[in-house]
């Protein structure tokens, strides 16, 4: 009984640590929600380009806001990985 109990919280613990990792990887595309392997990798074709600055669209559930950005890796598979900040409660969403 006891032992079942440690492997209860032991998974509890492992949920919590990879959610509070993955804690601004949920993208929005088109009418689907995906989770994101690495939380800064973006789909190319969510990048805003605008006078050689790249921009993703950040909403908070209330508005929509352009977020500057910075290239940290090439493109590869239609995917690049990006550097960003975001408040809590913030999602990026595709334009």
């Amino acid at each position: 009984m006891i032992k079942k109990l440690l492997n209860i919280f032991a998974l509890l613990g492992i949920c919590l640590f990879l959610y509070s990792q993955n804690e601004y990887s949920s993208f929005i595309l088109g009418n689907s929600q995906f989770e994101t392997i690495n939380k800064n990798s973006v789909s190319v074709s969510n990048l805003i380009i605008e006078d050689g600055k790249y921009f993703l669209n950040v909403s908070n559930g209330y508005q929509v806001k352009r977020v500057p950005v910075e290239l940290t890796s090439e493109i590869q598979d239609g995917f690049v990985e990006i550097d960003y900040k975001l408040s809590k409660n913030e999602r990026i969403l595709t334009k």
